[in-house]
Order: C-alpha cells, then structure tokens, then sequence
C-alpha cells in the first residue's frame, strides 16, 4: 500500500473504507463483488477480501475507531458466455443489462434484485457466511449483499470496534418495501444491529407504486425543483420536474411539511 498510514491516522478524523467493488463486469469471470472472507478458491497475495483489507489497514497503523466500514446496497452483474456455466469464476462477455429503473449496465439496485428474485431467479446462498448470494436468469448474472449478509458484516464492523457503518448509497435502499422486508430494510438492518436488537421483518407492506405519477394540476411551475402541499392531503405532494407537475407520497407514519 502507498499510504502512510500512521501519518494518515494523525491528520484524518475517519476514513471511509469503500470495500465492495472487488470485482465486476471489467473481468472476463463471475464474482462476487464484496465477499467478506477468504473463499476455498482463494490463496495468496492476489485474493482481494474485505476481512484481509480490514486487517491490513489496522496492522498497518490505523485506528480502528477512525476507520468506517462500508457497505454496499447494490449488486454487480454480468453477462454470462454460456448459460449453462453458472458457478462462480464462470466466463462472461461483459456488464449485465441496464437495471430497469437504475439504469445502469453492470450495476443493479437492492430493489432491482428483489424484483428479479420475484420474476423468477435461481439465487444461489452461501452457508458459511463468507459472502453474500448470486443469482441469474438466462445469461445475466448477479451478486449483492441481501439483508442477512449485511447484519453479518455490521457485526463483523462491531466485533472488530470500527468507528462505524457507511454505505453506497441510500437511494439504493428499498424505499417502497418491493422486498416484502418494510421501507428501507437496508438501512434498518443495520441501525438494529449497530443498537443491538433483531431486525424486525414482519412489518406490512402495501403494493408498492416504483415509479411516481404525474399528471398535470392547476399549478404553474416557475422553477425547477419547486414544491407545493396539497390541501386536502398532507400526505401528498408535488414537485416541478422539468415544466411538468410530479405527484408524491410521503412515506408511512409522515407528512408534508413546506
């Protein structure tokens, strides 16, 4: 590493510590993209894992309370060369199709992978806890931390006194309850863990709506980015897109506040 850490530590007050994206769609194989611990297939110097980089970064002179663990809410795909090969280190072509509301190849949202997992997937889990699952349909591919990983590497975080939980990014979180876990189960995973209570699932979930309406109200926008109230709604709202009158819904239990 070409840091120099103790020097770093003096002068930094944390530094946060982005270990996902080990691997993805500019390899010619599938992986998972943020494995926690060495893997049976992994020897060497060469291995990238996140528990290795953890240890590296505290053996090399920073304090554990300065470095904040991260943790990704997204998923890394691929396309596989042959449908048939669907184990990890299979070969694949390239990034995985764009994610339908993401809209990103090779990239795919907590939310995203839920609907896939609803459509159909084959989802394939590790046992020993060492990563989190993949999947595929056809010849896409995927990897991501679901929620059980997730719990795992926050008490990893704890179990090693790191300074705390940083994640990419809170957009990515499921804030509709597509995952049939209640609105943000990402993030609500990991604030129970860190407060050291259950993370509780069995909250009720409406049919959730992915993309908001629009429609045209007696509202004139003079700016974009402009809200307005509904009067006789408090939990609804508008918003000015591009000229035109979005409509919106406050999240359970709040209220539009101007």
């Amino acid at each position: 590493m070409s840091y120099d850490t103790p020097a770093l530590a003096e002068v930094l007050d944390f530094v946060n510590f982005m270990v996902y994206d080990i691997h993805g769609a500019w390899e010619n194989q599938v992986d998972h993209h943020a494995p926690l611990y060495r893997r049976d297939y992994e020897e060497g110097f060469e291995a990238v894992l996140v528990a290795d980089a953890v240890d590296f970064w505290l053996e090399s002179g920073m304090p554990s309370e300065k470095l904040i663990f991260g943790l990704p809410s997204y998923g890394r795909t691929w396309i596989l060369q042959d449908s048939t090969k669907t184990d990890l280190l299979s070969p694949a072509i390239g990034a995985g199709p764009l994610g339908p509301y993401t809209g990103q190849d090779g990239f795919i949202s907590l939310y995203e992978m839920c609907l896939y997992q609803q459509s159909g997937w084959t989802v394939v889990t590790d046992p020993t806890g060492k990563m989190g699952p993949y999947g595929y349909s056809a010849t896409t591919w995927a990897s991501w931390d679901d929620i059980d990983m997730t719990i795992i590497k926050v008490k990893y975080a704890m179990s090693k006194n790191l300074g705390g939980i940083m994640f990419w990014e809170l957009s990515l979180d499921d804030f509709l309850g597509v995952c049939n876990m209640g609105p943000r189960p990402f993030s609500n995973a990991i604030t129970a863990t860190l407060e050291g209570r259950p993370f509780d699932t069995s909250t009720p979930v409406p049919t959730p709506t992915l993309y908001p309406k629009t429609t045209q109200r007696p509202i004139t926008c003079t700016s974009n980015g402009q809200y307005f109230a509904d009067p006789a709604d408090c939990n609804k709202y508008y918003r000015c897109v591009n000229g035109e009158v979005v409509t919106l819904y406050c999240e359970t239990g709040l209220v539009f506040n101007s």
